[in-house]
């Protein structure tokens, strides 16, 4: 079963994905933290889906409007999952409800290069890059 997870309830189901979501942004960067993001969610400035199996959450992710200048954008500020397998397709579907809701006209992510398998209909909008200006070498 996928659903977002009401407000009143982040602090029920944060501890069982922070580990997860902690790792997983992580890995992605780390520009971000699974704190402030818990901070998000429970202030209602960030939705948070999950995916339960049983009495198990076995993915879960965070996902906030945007506004750009090409339009609103539901962006998904992390991610975690075991057995994506299970999960994914209802996962797809319930966010595109979600985006419907919000009026995205696009669904924005970053991540590793893995993720472009799981979405090949995705397209890069821009390059992040990295340098340190203090570095002599």
């Amino acid at each position: 079963m996928i659903f977002t997870v009401r407000v009143d309830q982040v602090d029920t189901f944060w501890p069982m994905i922070a580990d997860g979501i902690d790792k997983a942004v992580k890995a992605t960067g780390g520009d971000i933290t699974a704190g402030y993001l818990w901070q998000l969610c429970r202030s209602g400035q960030a939705f948070l889906v999950v995916s339960q199996a049983e009495n198990r959450v076995d993915a879960a992710s965070v996902w906030r409007t945007e506004t750009w200048s090409s339009g609103v954008k539901l962006r998904c500020l992390a991610a975690w999952g075991e057995a994506m397998v299970n999960w994914l397709e209802p996962m797809r579907t319930h966010v595109a409800g979600l985006q419907r809701s919000c009026g995205a006209n696009a669904v924005i992510a970053e991540g590793r290069e893995g993720w472009r398998r799981t979405f090949p209909e995705a397209r890069p909008v821009r390059t992040l890059f990295e340098f340190d200006l203090l570095k002599t070498d």
